[in-house]
């Protein structure tokens, strides 16, 4: 079973828009790490408990070009999305959250972005 991944209107513009902007550009890593570090804990709040396991189980994971919430559990996926045909209905406690905290999320990155307009600007 693959993760459904959430898509971003507008990020193909964004990416192409970073690399003219030049090489000091590319790099959105910590972006990435404080956009998902938003979302991870809330969305463990949410989560349905039995042992605790899943929640602690999450990790994020961020690189130049996108942020990831993963778990090496099996039935993470199955716990998120559901499972109709064993009456396991989905929790969306992660996609609950990421939709919950969109404008903040959106908030981090037009000001990450634009500070690093700003420092590129000022050098030159």
């Amino acid at each position: 079973m693959t993760a459904p991944a959430v898509q971003v209107e507008g990020a193909r513009e964004v990416r192409r828009t970073l690399k003219k902007l030049g090489a000091g550009t590319r790099d959105m890593t910590a972006t990435h790490r404080k956009v998902a570090g938003m979302v991870i804990g809330p969305a463990q709040g949410r989560m349905r408990r039995r042992s605790g396991d899943l929640a602690g189980s999450l990790k994020v994971r961020a690189s130049a070009a996108k942020a990831s919430i993963v778990s090496g559990l099996v039935y993470a996926p199955v716990q998120e999305y559901g499972w109709p045909a064993r009456g396991i209905t989905p929790s969306l406690a992660l996609t609950g959250t990421l939709e919950s905290l969109a404008g903040s999320i959106r908030e981090v990155y037009t000001r990450d972005v634009t500070d690093l307009v700003d420092r590129l600007n000022a050098t030159g």
